[in-house]
């Protein structure tokens, strides 16, 4: 199958260190802070400065929700193409080179002058502080890619940071209902949810909702319906990722839900892109949503043990 991925590419760096006291700012547990390019660097800077055992490029990956969805898609010997825009920075350029050597099709847009998205995951002890800077990763434009999509397709995948722009959304959207296709989307943060749930109503095609807690009470507070009345009116799909605690989907009036399988890995950024492109991968091939479900369960506990076994 062939799958549309859009998206904002980022570099994510997870670093582990029992005191970050050197570091510019209060440390705010399990906190997300939104950073501009400069205060990133900054922080970037002071890391490898004044950090014991931090290589900047040993503790990166690629990421950001969307790409991280297609690199789960190729895993299960799907062609995924993804769409974006990065910087011409270094940042830009690894995250590129990831895409390729993951086999994922697309393009990312390099933007001159611009600097990449980055998301940076301290951890101390068992806390957790984030910095996210998307940087050129927002600059995402539809009209810049279109030409450059293959000939058939069978899902488009979009993050809610991308939807609801001037003009830009309705065109995907458009594109989407056009050809028949189904619509994945993921929340992506409980403001977007919040704007997703205001807007819900203007979109046309078949959806796949994904969301986390956090993001479905966002959804569920502003989307002025009951739960009941969405998945009635055009069998939209919601999938409410609960982490450790498994997963539920509910489509009209069916509900289901898997458990959990608790893995103590200390880096989980990621798994629930994984789960995304596990769920996808199984339903649109399948068409069995319980499933789809238990697998995508099932499969993310496996990549995280992975990441445990392997770091």
């Amino acid at each position: 199958m062939n799958f549309l991925c859009f998206g904002r590419p980022m570099t994510d760096i997870f670093f582990s260190h029992p005191d970050f006291d050197f570091l510019p700012f209060e440390w705010k547990a399990n906190s997300v802070e939104h950073v501009d390019e400069e205060k990133m660097a900054s922080i970037l800077e002071t890391l490898k400065d004044e950090a014991e055992n931090f290589s900047l490029w040993d503790c990166a990956c690629s990421g950001g929700n969307s790409l991280n969805t297609a690199f789960a898609l190729t895993h299960y010997g799907h062609k995924a193409f993804f769409y974006g825009s990065a910087g011409d920075d270094a940042f830009g350029d690894f995250v590129d080179e990831k895409r390729r050597e993951r086999g994922i099709f697309g393009r990312i847009n390099r933007l001159s002058g611009k600097k990449s998205g980055v998301f940076l995951v301290l951890q101390k002890n068992d806390e957790t502080m984030v910095f996210a800077s998307p940087g050129a990763a927002r600059d995402f434009v539809f009209s810049d890619f279109t030409r450059d999509f293959p000939e058939k397709w069978d899902c488009a995948m979009v993050e809610g940071t991308l939807l609801f722009r001037p003009e830009e959304f309705f065109n995907i959207d458009d594109f989407v209902f056009a050809n028949k296709e189904f619509l994945a989307i993921d929340g992506t943060s409980p403001w977007f949810s919040k704007i997703l749930g205001e807007n819900f109503h203007r979109i046309k095609s078949q959806k796949i909702v994904f969301l986390n807690e956090w993001e479905w009470k966002s959804f569920t507070e502003n989307v002025g319906r009951s739960l009941k009345e969405l998945t009635a009116e055009d069998e939209t799909i919601f999938v409410k990722k609960m982490g450790e605690n498994g997963a539920a989907v509910y489509q009209g009036s069916r509900t289901f839900t898997s458990r959990g399988r608790k893995i103590p890995v200390a880096n989980d950024v990621g798994a629930g892109d994984f789960f995304q492109g596990a769920f996808l991968h199984h339903y649109l091939t399948e068409g069995d949503i319980e499933a789809a479900l238990n697998f995508s369960v099932e499969e993310t506990a496996s990549f995280l043990e992975k990441r445990l076994n392997h770091g």
